[in-house]
């Protein structure tokens, strides 16, 4: 492709759609007229792949910009500078003029840490205020303070499957096709006792808070020993709410998979779970915000994202580990 010109590319394809290609000879065929254009060649794919989109990220800068909220009035987002350095941008929805402020750049990330501004990503951070955010930095999750520009090691729970909240005070955790949350307790606080609560209380088998889905249940149950899964949630920043999804598959049929070799004994082992194949009903899904306090469960109407209906074969919220951090 690199030979090819933007405007050489266009017009090629122009042409082949349009039928302008070269044609054969009048008399050629039974009718005695000119042809049909010819079938698409090598040459045409390859001018055809020039247009995809992975091309046009290659030239233009922030194509693809992933805002995230850090408090009620206030968004943020990653971006390339000028330069093609990593920087974070902050934008203060209270401000008439719609500014947007640069917070930190990945070389003042870096000189925080103590590293090469190469070293730091910043795909992974997780910004609790305009100067607080957490990021990993060589397996070490750090809590960098802008205004008093420190970074210091936050401790990371061991158990996968729970949520905390952005300000540590909780856990989220899904059990019995339900979410609850409970204090986050230190080791001798959990000794003492566990007061869970639950966010849910009607979830069922195949139409649960959360839950996981088709063959993320089967990988899950496969593991030793089996892995109970991370809720698919997202809480506020705020750590007043949670997003999440409940996928209704209760009508959906069942799928076999058959395991031939076992991790135990020689006999086949029979694995099934819920799948819709073409032709079947699509498992209706719905977007649910949960207030903590309150237990209220605001549904969302996602018409304008999804349409009538989406293929949920899996659920449409994604939940990444968030690290807790404690106050004082």
């Amino acid at each position: 492709m690199s030979g090819w010109s933007a405007p050489r590319r266009l017009s090629a394809l122009l042409r082949h759609l349009i039928g302008g290609g070269e044609q054969q000879e009048e008399g050629d065929d039974d009718g005695g007229g000119p042809s049909p254009a010819p079938g698409a060649t090598a040459e045409d794919y390859e001018v055809g792949e020039g247009f995809l989109s992975w091309h046009a990220g290659k030239t233009v800068r922030n194509a693809a910009l992933t805002p995230r909220w850090a408090g009620d009035d206030v968004l943020w987002y990653v971006r390339k500078s000028a330069e093609g350095a990593d920087e974070i941008c902050l934008v203060d929805l209270r401000q008439s003029d719609d500014s947007t402020t640069v917070v930190v750049a990945a070389a003042q990330l870096a000189a925080l840490l103590g590293a090469e501004p190469e070293e730091v990503k910043l795909s992974g951070l997780q910004l609790l205020s305009p100067s607080v955010l957490l990021l990993r930095h060589d397996d070490t999750v750090f809590r960098c303070d802008l205004e008093a520009g420190t970074a210091e090691p936050v401790p990371e729970g061991g158990n996968k499957s729970e949520i905390p909240s952005p300000d540590g005070a909780l856990t989220l955790f899904a059990h019995e096709h339900n979410l609850h949350v409970r204090p986050s307790l230190t080791a001798d606080e959990e000794e003492e006792g566990n007061a869970a609560r639950p966010l849910t209380t009607d979830g069922e088998a195949h139409h649960s808070y959360g839950g996981p889905t088709g063959a993320t249940w089967v990988t899950l149950s496969r593991k030793d020993p089996p892995q109970q899964p991370r809720p698919a949630a997202i809480w506020s920043p705020d750590s007043t709410r949670v997003l999440t999804s409940r996928v209704d598959e209760r009508a959906v049929e069942d799928f076999h998979l058959i395991q031939s070799v076992p991790e135990e004994g020689m006999r086949p082992k029979l694995w099934s779970y819920k799948y819709s194949l073409p032709g079947d009903p699509v498992p209706p899904v719905e977007m649910l915000v949960i207030e903590v306090h309150s237990g209220r469960i605001v549904p969302i109407d996602t018409t304008a994202i999804f349409g009538d209906e989406h293929d949920a074969e899996g659920s449409p919220v994604r939940s990444k580990p968030q690290r807790p951090l404690r106050s004082g």
